[in-house]
């Protein structure tokens, strides 16, 4: 069988954020400003996924992750591994964030989902005209294009930014 492995440390799917260190600013109360933001995608809604990657995601058991995945690999089915963790990410973020854990602590949980970013790693995609085609079909971009990474981050830094006020 294939070997799937992961530098991430098992965790629990409820969880909430570890305590900020020192140098965090703090709100007028006292407490930490904490906030937390993922990287989704429209391929965890678009595109085949592995159940059993899925489910074993959602459990927060990541032996039966790996195996999962191994299991897709052998089946020739490995495409649908990045769909299959971006899709449990999707749904996880959906049950947590309304959770004692995350807003019940007042730290909000959210994601941006940018669609298809200019990368090193999509570079060729964009030189090919045929895919290129392809994926402005599959994943069009309201805002005239595709993002370059730097976007992305900008957004990401500001859900997370320390200095953003409450609503209260």
């Amino acid at each position: 069988m294939s070997k799937v492995t992961s530098a991430w440390p098992a965790s629990s799917s409820s969880r909430p954020a570890p305590t900020p260190r020192r140098g965090v600013p703090r709100r007028n109360d006292g407490t930490h400003h904490r906030r937390a933001a993922a990287v989704g995608s429209i391929s965890g809604t678009h595109h085949p996924v592995d159940d059993a990657v899925v489910r074993a995601c959602l459990d927060g058991d990541e032996p039966a992750a790996l195996e999962a995945a191994a299991r897709a690999v052998e089946a020739g089915a490995g495409h649908t591994l990045y769909p299959s963790s971006k899709s449990a990410l999707a749904q996880w973020l959906r049950r947590a964030c309304v959770t004692p854990g995350w807003a019940g602590a007042g730290i909000p949980l959210n994601a941006i989902a940018p669609g298809v970013v200019r990368t090193p790693m999509t570079a060729p995609l964009f030189e090919d005209e045929r895919m290129l085609k392809a994926m402005n079909g599959a994943v069009p971009m309201p805002l005239n294009g595709h993002a370059d990474a730097e976007v992305i981050a900008e957004a990401l830094r500001w859900l997370i930014r320390s200095d953003a006020g409450d609503a209260r």
